[in-house]
């Protein structure tokens, strides 16, 4: 009971109490419920605990509310390599099936590639936007089984920040501008 009395004086008494040993303040009952995790990679212990409430919070949605949701995960690299990639697979693979939709937004292709669940997320998703991207773009056509006319027109995209950003569209069989 000792050892276990220590593990807990974090979460009870000690510096993670005020977020997690109170009465709640959050209401997560509205239309939109963002969660900005910036700056938690530097404290690991937390952010696996707060990213356990927040999937548990999101897969009670998923599983029981009605209608259609969708979950927008940017700076995805993070979740990739962390606490929540089970739950982004279980995201991947059953959204549809419950009416969710999920967006990964990610800077690079190699995140997605590289993580544990790069098949399940490459193969159940429907529409793939690539942004303007610079340099060697081997991986995207590996990747994403381009042609070579499809490499050259994601190799001229072009962006105006603050007016506009081209995009390719890749929507099952059908790909373009």
């Amino acid at each position: 009971l000792k050892n276990f009395s220590k593990m807990l004086y974090t979460w009870t008494e000690g510096p993670y109490s005020v977020i997690l040993n109170r009465q709640s303040t959050v209401t997560l009952n509205k239309r939109i419920n963002a969660f900005d995790l910036n700056g938690l990679q530097n404290y690991p212990d937390l952010q696996a605990c707060l990213i356990l409430i927040i999937t548990s919070f999101m897969l009670d949605r998923i599983e029981n509310e009605k209608g259609q949701k969708l979950i927008l995960m940017d700076e995805v690299w993070s979740f990739l390599k962390g606490p929540a990639v089970g739950f982004m697979e279980y995201a991947v693979r059953a959204g549809r099936k419950k009416n969710t939709g999920i967006v990964f937004i990610t800077q690079g292709l190699s995140e997605i590639v590289e993580s544990s669940i790069a098949s399940a997320i490459l193969n159940n998703t429907a529409n793939k936007f690539i942004l303007l991207q610079r340099g060697n773009l081997d991986q995207v056509k590996e990747v994403l089984k381009l042609n070579n006319q499809e490499a050259e027109l994601i190799g001229t995209l072009q962006q105006k920040r603050g007016e506009f950003s081209e995009a390719f569209l890749i929507n099952n069989d059908k790909r373009g501008v």
